[in-house]
């Protein structure tokens, strides 16, 4: 099971607004016959003139609405950068309007902000922009600076402004604990299913094999994640977890989980490495396998080739790896070295000098995007800080080589 999380990104002091105007859709990186566009939604239970909104971007400077509308509870607003523009298709009940001045969305990155009558309404933030594809919110109840609200849209014009956002999700499960991890520094870590409101209690109890257990009380920052200040160092096994509620108020039952560590040499090994693939079918990769009897945390693992240093996971995700499983790192896509591995793996176990690459328990994946494989004499080592777990030396690489 791939265990890849996103915490919360942007930390804002949200204040609540009794009549919120929200953040639905935006396109921030538009095709050559589309243009920027914000689209916002009235969720109040009041009336709200758009000249008491304001809009702006990461820029201190706030535009206005126009020309000026009176919107019901319900009504959606579409912000475009050239009305004049804007093709006559939509709905007589959707408001189209402007912005002065117009706040550019970058490609690379940048923030939106809306405020009824000088209070904050909503806000998000992106760190790209899909091109031609605008990023569309998935819950209302979800606040919009939780960043994993946000995704690019599946709809195959590429948005849906005055529509029901293609990503659109009703939450009608309780959250679930996903995993937990210990780093080296002795900070715990634990993953949730979704993002938990702000200020939440939630109680810790960790365990170990002998000896007591630890308990402790931590508070939900807004995000996929609970963090604790630094535990006691003993050889914690598992860690329970109370209740927790959802932004959409289901509560979940008390758990237990194992928590992962960071490996030490024996338990991550490099076990086939793909080099420059002409072919264009799998993207070049390197394969790590897991063989400890326990789960791992790939945290605080990197990887270099020759003189260049690359991290596993950027560091506001984490990927928790079973016992057994079989990770993946490569800059591109990685489905087809996912079909891949699974057929080698498939292979291999039914020769009996292969017998250390067992069936893996899971086959997961972690991109990097700067990751290039040097196809000439080149050593990859895999490390945790400055020890050195494994590493693999090649002379020469031919077309295509597994290894």
């Amino acid at each position: 099971m791939i265990c890849r999380f996103l915490p919360l990104l942007l930390l804002f002091a949200h204040q609540a607004n009794s009549q919120p105007v929200l953040i639905s859709e935006y396109l921030p990186a538009p095709s050559t016959h589309d243009q920027e566009f914000i689209e916002l939604i009235l969720k109040g239970s009041s009336n709200v003139s758009t000249g008491d909104v304001t809009v702006r971007d990461r820029s201190p400077r706030w535009s206005h609405v126009d020309p000026a509308y009176e919107l019901v509870p319900g009504d959606t607003l579409l912000l475009f950068r050239y009305i004049e523009k804007v093709p006559e298709t939509f709905s007589p009940t959707i408001k189209i309007a402007t912005l002065s001045p117009w706040p550019i969305l970058n490609n690379t990155g940048d923030s939106l902000v809306v405020q009824v009558s000088a209070l904050d309404s909503d806000r998000t933030g992106y760190s790209s922009a899909p091109a031609g594809r605008s990023i569309e919110r998935k819950s209302d109840v979800i606040p919009g600076y939780i960043e994993s609200n946000w995704a690019p849209s599946r709809d195959p014009a590429g948005s849906t402004p005055g529509r029901r956002n293609s990503v659109y999700e009703v939450d009608t499960t309780a959250p679930r604990v996903l995993g937990a991890e210990l780093s080296l520094n002795n900070q715990l870590w634990i993953w949730m299913s979704e993002a938990l409101p702000r200020n939440q209690s939630v109680r810790l109890q960790l365990h170990q094999n002998q000896g007591p257990s630890f308990s402790m009380t931590v508070q939900s920052m807004g995000g996929h994640s609970l963090t604790s200040l630094e535990v006691p160092d003993r050889m914690w096994t598992d860690v329970s977890v109370s209740s927790t509620r959802d932004y959409a108020g289901y509560e979940s039952e008390p758990s237990t989980v194992e928590i992962a560590r960071a490996p030490v040499r024996g338990e991550v090994t490099i076990n086939e490495v793909l080099y420059h693939d002409k072919t264009g079918g799998v993207p070049e990769f390197i394969e790590l396998f897991v063989a400890s009897d326990h789960s791992i945390s790939l945290r605080e693992l990197s990887l270099s080739t020759n003189q260049t240093l690359f991290s596993l996971v950027p560091q506001d995700t984490t990927l928790l790896a079973p016992s057994g499983a079989a990770v993946l790192l490569s800059a591109g896509n990685m489905d087809a070295a996912v079909d891949q591995a699974a057929i080698s793996f498939a292979r291999e176990a039914k020769n009996p000098h292969l017998e250390h690459l067992t069936s893996p328990s899971a086959i997961l994946t972690a991109i990097i995007p700067s990751l290039r494989i040097p196809n000439r004499e080149s050593t990859i080592r895999l490390h945790v800080q400055s020890d050195t777990l494994d590493a693999m030396s090649i002379n020469e690489v031919c077309f295509s080589p597994r290894f």
